[in-house]
């Protein structure tokens, strides 16, 4: 995993971990990334299911730094919701299309982020929902969206991303606006409530349709177990400091 996807995912977990409260959901977003590799895919906590869109028939399964995303295939025009497994689009009228292109820097890609990024599920002039579902309440979630439209350039499916609660994070689908070019990813964190096992997200377009290629959600530890580490490192921190003052003192 890069450092950027690292630090990404590392400081909305501090900050989801340390602002809510409990019994509240409430997420906390990263800064857009911008596409580059399959080191994009983050490998924090432990997966709970990963899901790719496309069309029935073509989207396949893709494994990206050892992540392995199930297909969400769309059979065509839909309107109200879908569901596989444990996932649940929804809007007034929904459809998959290829956002693939043969041209760089889409295209030198690894194969399998190819197929990743090379279709998607978007809207038709409103928003899209999704909903994840088969969630642990109490639990720490990290959630990672991919939007991208390397065929395109003139519709780059951009969205605002947001769980209904007050944070938000727009996303591009392209974000050189030429053919080939790439979109961007996102993390949030949140902590669901004592009862809450599903998490809804709302992708708002930025112009006209509102597109979603991939998403995973993952476990991450929870609020006990990063602030025992963090008081661990900060001992250890301060006996070494000790130990060097001793050492120059002698």
């Amino acid at each position: 995993m890069k450092t950027s996807t690292i630090l990404a995912a590392s400081a909305v977990i501090l900050g989801s971990l340390l602002s809510a409260p409990s019994g509240w959901s409430q997420m906390t977003w990263s800064a857009p990334v911008s596409i580059s590799g399959d080191s994009d895919v983050s490998t924090t906590g432990l997966l709970t299911y990963a899901y790719v869109f496309g069309g029935t028939g073509s989207v396949t399964s893709q494994t990206v730094n050892g992540v392995t995303f199930s297909p969400f295939a769309i059979p065509g025009q839909e309107s109200g919701s879908l569901t596989v497994g444990n996932a649940t689009l929804s809007a007034t009228e929904f459809n998959w299309n290829v956002t693939s292109s043969d041209q760089a820097p889409y295209a030198n890609l690894s194969s399998d982020y190819q197929g990743l990024l090379g279709e998607n599920a978007f809207s038709h002039g409103g928003a899209l929902t999704l909903t994840l579902g088969g969630l642990t309440a109490g639990q720490t979630y990290e959630v990672q969206i991919w939007i991208n439209n390397s065929f395109n350039s003139a519709v780059n499916y951009s969205a605002t991303v947001s769980d209904g609660s007050q944070g938000s994070s727009a996303v591009s689908g392209n974000t050189s606006g030429q053919i080939g070019g790439l979109g961007q990813y996102v993390i949030g964190v949140v902590t669901l409530g004592g009862e809450q096992t599903d998490l809804q997200l709302t992708l708002s377009p930025v112009s006209a349709d509102a597109g979603v290629n991939a998403v995973q959600i993952r476990a991450v530890p929870e609020p006990g177990v990063i602030s025992c580490a963090l008081v661990g490192s900060a001992v250890v921190g301060w006996m070494a400091l000790r130990r060097a003052r001793r050492s120059t003192v002698s």
